[in-house]
């Protein structure tokens, strides 16, 4: 069977088996699903109604590892708007969904990737990978007396990566409360000065783009976070 034969085979069992729309509809369930247990970090930051979906590419996978047949892979990209008018499409790839069917059309496996995160003012990210690299032994474990302030920044990138930015404040309230009711839990170790540096910028960057409500900055301002209030 030469090339031509193989992508015409290829191009009957993708219309016969209705390849592309299982492939979109197995993609935009996993996104639904993931949504719904609200591990919205697990797509990079994007909100869900910034991604696009768009078919990539059909291919035969004649040697696969673990399957002893002809398995056929059908790539779904994932997209965001290109606001820079750089990518094909004015679509700009952050991910995919890949299906693997036989060729009676069975679903064999299926799996979703982000390989892109979403680029914040605050390069967010990198910042916290950084800032990962300098926690204190030990610092993840419940017995320790700095887990709950560790806890607290873990939370505060969450939210803040999801765009729950009030959640993100209130995180980083208890956070500062944490540190002003236990002063002598923490020296001057990087992690510390870090820490307290990123979730500084982060909140004066919510106040500054106006993404927190009236009762959020009261809050605030009463724990003597911020300048303001009694």
């Amino acid at each position: 069977m030469d090339f031509e034969s193989i992508q015409q085979y290829l191009n009957e069992l993708s219309e016969k088996y209705e390849l592309v729309n299982v492939a979109m509809e197995g993609c935009q369930t996993w996104i639904d699903e993931t949504w719904k247990e609200r591990d919205i970090a697990s797509f990079g930051g994007f909100a869900k109604e910034e991604l696009k979906l768009a078919f990539d590419q059909h291919d035969f996978v004649f040697n696969h590892y673990f399957w002893q047949r002809l398995v056929i892979r059908t790539r779904i990209g994932i997209y965001v708007d290109d606001t820079a008018k750089v990518w094909a499409r004015n679509l700009k790839p952050i991910g995919y969904y890949e299906l693997e069917t036989d060729e009676q059309g069975q679903t064999i496996d299926d799996w979703l990737v982000i390989e892109k995160e979403k680029e914040d003012e605050l390069n967010i990210i990198s910042q916290i990978r950084s800032l990962n690299t300098l926690l204190p032994e030990g610092a993840l474990k419940r017995n320790k007396i700095y887990y709950e302030y560790v806890t607290y920044v873990h939370h505060v990138v969450a939210f803040f990566q999801s765009q729950q930015y009030d959640a993100t404040a209130h995180c980083i309230r208890r956070a500062f409360v944490y540190l002003k009711d236990n002063p002598k839990l923490f020296s001057e170790t990087p992690y510390f000065k870090r820490s307290k540096y990123i979730l500084k910028m982060i909140l004066y960057y919510m106040i500054e783009k106006n993404l927190l409500t009236e009762i959020t900055l009261g809050e605030l301002k009463r724990a003597g976070i911020i300048k303001g209030g009694n």
